[in-house]
């Protein structure tokens, strides 16, 4: 008896030690989620035939979510598609009812019983939850290292930082996993001109390096791809070496309330030059001060004159402005949130018609048309006004959010306003370094940058120049010429060789991010549906497209690739009266080419290339 005893106790034991997880989790931990405050994995069930999830939505009442029936899960390199649902059906339009929150339950096949995690994902284009404990024992991830913890104790500044360098970045994503993304876009953000677009890829640890010129101080933004989460800007100053730490579980609000992670928690740690503000930045305090369309003062804004927006502007910049120097804060910080302020006050009077438009919207939810007709259009003497407030010409503004849009993007003639003439300056350098950053300088373009003074103006379109021909050389080894055609005969030109096959024609651009994912979902057809011979696949991109991201993207898109001009490009849209981008055009064996918009809804591109065939 005694000997079956502690057969049965170590029985017991061994048991004990080889259960790696519960059959049941509540609110589970999650490592990062796409669907923001919307959607939350309350409850994991786990048995040997399924794994159900117990999901709570929190959403406006009266407006409806979706679930797609292509739901599945992902875990131990398994994939199990949607079961069956209870409180919701898959597919269709779920209406929040009054009380604004909703559950509802989906249910997949059996996942492995050493399976410590799994995600849930709609697929591309819809919500995935990542990363989801099943251990109950929470997510455990590395402590950030003291080079970064420490940083926001050094001395904090808020002044803008005009030189040309190249800066390094040592980016580690915390508790990577493959199912995050093996190809993460960053974009930097400069002064002035367009982003630039890097590419990185994680080694298995979640670490990769980035060298990259900035003009001046600039911001970097990364992208998961597979959640379509942004994280929020850094400021970065240009001739550094910088660690940056991302933790991802801050993107999601239930998560950091189950982990006791504050709203303001930083998603990007760093250790440069600004760390301190950054910190500063992420704290609510920040966004107390901004004025845009999501400003509660300005909620009825459409209902105002011209002259009465002006004052509602103003009003706000001096109520803001005394809140921000009563503020127990660093000096710099305080100078930074006056130096925002500034900027948004301009933005609020050139982007007018985006902002009244906006909160027309939000008071018209169900209006489908223009508000262009129905808010103000700001005249001379609000813009006059407004300067006399702020100053466009200060160079401490260049530090700020979105100040290229406010002062450099608007199509506003600063030169009509005294005292303004850094502003002009400031509209040039933004306007050549965009178009610097992409494409060869034209002679117009050499002769205007004349009117820069500022030499470090003169230094950053002239090194964005250099790099672009480079890059441009380049990247003219990977792509076809462009036929020697008239631009009204260009596109005859180039679908001629291919007759009596049928030609699909994507009009696209790197810059556009349906573009990038309609490529996405169309690949992988090249080797199934649309696997044939007798199908041509022809990419046209204009010369807007950076070249350092067209030539990453290349390899991953099967087919025949152009880079042509702004002139060649508007030929081609004149010809087919394209609307926008993506957009299709079909040649069929005859020759005969119509334009098909419609393809933009991908079952219909896959029907109506197989019926031309």
């Amino acid at each position: 008896m005694k000997h079956i005893c502690i057969v049965v106790l170590l029985a017991t034991i061994l048991s004990a030690c080889s259960q790696t997880r519960p059959d049941s989790i509540d609110n589970p931990e999650v490592l990062y989620s796409s669907a923001a405050n919307t959607l939350d994995v309350t409850r994991v069930e786990l048995t040997d035939s399924s794994t159900t999830l117990h999901f709570n939505a929190t959403f406006r009442p009266g407006w409806w979510i979706a679930i797609s029936d292509k739901s599945y899960i992902i875990s131990e390199g398994d994939t199990l598609p949607i079961v069956s649902a209870e409180g919701i059906i898959p597919g269709k339009k779920h209406i929040i009812p009054e009380s604004g929150n909703d559950s509802f339950t989906l249910t997949f096949g059996a996942i492995s019983p050493e399976a410590l995690s799994l995600t849930f994902s709609e697929g591309p284009d819809g919500w995935t939850i990542a990363g989801i404990d099943l251990t109950g024992r929470g997510i455990k991830l590395p402590e950030l290292p003291s080079s970064v913890s420490s940083a926001i104790k050094k001395p904090m500044s808020a002044d803008p930082v005009m030189e040309v360098g190249k800066s390094t970045f040592h980016i580690s994503i915390l508790g990577y996993d493959t199912i995050m993304g093996k190809n993460f876009p960053v974009a930097i953000y400069s002064f002035a001109g367009n982003p630039q677009e890097e590419i990185i890829t994680p080694d298995k640890d979640g670490k990769a390096t980035l060298t990259a010129t900035l003009y001046g101080t600039s911001r970097l933004r990364m992208e998961f791809p597979n959640a379509g989460i942004y994280t929020p800007p850094v400021l970065v100053a240009p001739g550094e070496e910088i660690e940056i730490w991302i933790d991802p579980r801050v993107t999601n609000a239930a998560s950091r309330k189950r982990l006791g992670i504050a709203d303001n928690a930083l998603y990007l740690h760093d250790n440069g030059s600004y760390a301190p503000l950054n910190a500063a930045i992420a704290l609510p305090t920040h966004r107390s001060f901004r004025i845009n369309q999501d400003t509660p003062e300005l909620a009825d804004a459409w209902t105002l004159s011209s002259s009465h927006y002006a004052d509602r502007i103003i009003d706000l910049h001096k109520r803001f402005s005394t809140a921000i120097d009563s503020l127990d804060a660093d000096p710099a910080y305080r100078q930074y949130l006056h130096r925002q302020l500034d900027c948004d006050v301009l933005g609020a009077i050139t982007g007018s018609r985006y902002l009244l438009g906006n909160t027309y919207y939000a008071a018209h939810p169900d209006f489908n048309g223009s508000p262009a007709d129905s808010v103000a259009s700001m005249t001379d003497t609000e813009f006059a006004r407004i300067v006399t407030l702020v100053n466009p010409s200060d160079k401490g503004l260049l530090i700020a959010d979105e100040v290229s849009q406010a002062i450099g993007g608007a199509a506003t003639d600063w030169s009509k306003y005294s005292g303004c003439e850094g502003a002009v300056e400031y509209m040039l350098f933004d306007r050549l370094l965009a178009r610097a950053s992409t494409r060869i300088l034209s002679d117009n373009d050499t002769a205007q940058m004349s009117g820069l003074k500022n030499s470090f103006y003169i230094a950053a379109v002239n090194d964005a120049a250099y790099a672009t021909a480079k890059r441009i050389k380049e990247l003219e080894k990977r792509i076809t010429p462009t036929p020697d055609a008239p631009d009204d005969k260009l596109f005859d030109a180039i679908v001629a060789p291919h007759k009596g096959k049928v030609v699909l024609i994507d009009l696209w651009n790197t810059w556009c991010r349906p573009c990038r994912e309609a490529i996405r979902h169309t690949e992988p057809l090249k080797n199934s549906e649309l696997a044939s011979d007798d199908i041509i696949w022809i990419y046209i991109a204009d010369d807007s497209s950076d070249p350092a991201k067209y030539a990453s993207m290349l390899p991953d898109i099967k087919g025949i690739h152009y880079r042509v001009s702004q002139e060649q490009i508007k030929a081609i849209r004149k010809q087919f009266k394209v609307d926008a981008i993506p957009y299709y055009i079909l040649v069929d064996r005859t020759g005969k080419a119509s334009g098909r918009p419609d393809f933009r809804d991908h079952e219909q591109l896959t029907a109506g290339i197989l019926k031309a065939l």
